[in-house]
């Protein structure tokens, strides 16, 4: 059975976190500043990192149990 690491659900909820980010004169509503497009896209995909993180590396750690059981 495959399963991906990331799914449709952690993307929907870092999209949900991403549109509680908004820029105005160079200051992102959480504070951060985000001076040029590039930096806010940085900042972005901190967000986003932020956001799936937890469910990403508690699918991952489920892959490698499961690779180890098959390995043994």
């Amino acid at each position: 059975m495959s399963q991906s690491l990331i799914t449709a659900e952690m993307l929907d909820d870092a999209a949900q976190t991403l549109k509680g980010h908004k820029v105005r004169r160079g200051r992102c509503s959480c504070g951060s500043m985000t001076p040029s497009t590039a930096s806010y896209q940085r900042h972005q995909a901190e967000v986003v990192a932020e956001a799936i993180a937890p469910t990403l590396v508690a699918n991952i750690m489920q892959l490698l149990s499961t690779v180890a059981k098959a390995a043994s």
